[in-house]
């Protein structure tokens, strides 16, 4: 298995029993009744994400772990739920082509979201900007990084544990479009689908 792999894994587990914890930690209070989705909120995540590639002869594909936190507010009418999330995620994406080590190290999205609420639970779509940024490294003879910026496009679902504690599953597919790194040898473009678990508090 991978280290990159495990990283996943072991982030999305993190993930979930922290879940568990905080479901049992709030046990005792009063079930929710017409969970109100108003408000602002932060909260970690972790998952994996395997992303490619391509230029117009070839593509390399690279997967890895992922890690970050999110930060977002949320306005409810009736069981519409209309949002705004950024969110920013150290990645461990690497792969190698022609004994030349690419990858990603970080990535950062600002998504609008509009969802729709089932009392506890949410169903979303989300949409907006995404960042990333890629690294060839041919150590010791060079090593270039650059910024992609494209667009994101994915939703997932979220549950509220109580009036503050909520988990999540998401999805996002991102383009993030185009660059030569400046090494005069033709535009790369770069896409990734990626998979994260979340836990979030409302404030």
């Amino acid at each position: 298995m991978k280290f990159t792999t495990l990283i996943a894994i072991t982030s999305a587990l993190a993930v979930m029993a922290t879940a568990t914890h905080a479901a049992d930690s709030i046990g005792a209070e009063q079930p929710i009744a017409g969970y109100d989705w108003s408000g602002t909120y932060i909260g970690i995540q972790g998952g994996g994400a395997w992303a490619k590639a391509a230029d117009s002869v070839d593509h390399v594909s690279f997967s890895g772990g992922a890690l970050g936190g999110y930060a977002g507010a949320n306005w409810q009418s009736g069981n519409l739920v209309f949002g705004i999330e950024a969110d920013a995620t150290h990645t461990w994406n690497d792969g190698t082509i022609f004994g030349v080590g690419t990858g990603t190290d970080w990535q950062a999205s600002l998504r609008g979201r509009l969802g729709y609420a089932m009392d506890r639970a949410l169903i979303y779509g989300a949409g907006g900007l995404a960042v990333s940024r890629a690294i060839v490294d041919a150590s010791p003879a060079f090593v270039v990084k650059d910024t992609f910026t494209g667009w994101t496009l994915g939703g997932g679902v979220e549950y509220a544990l109580s009036s503050n504690w909520t988990t999540r599953v998401d999805y996002r597919y991102s383009d993030y479009g185009s660059s030569g790194f400046g090494l005069g040898i033709g535009e790369v473009k770069l896409t990734e689908h990626a998979l994260r678990f979340g836990i979030g508090y409302k404030f």
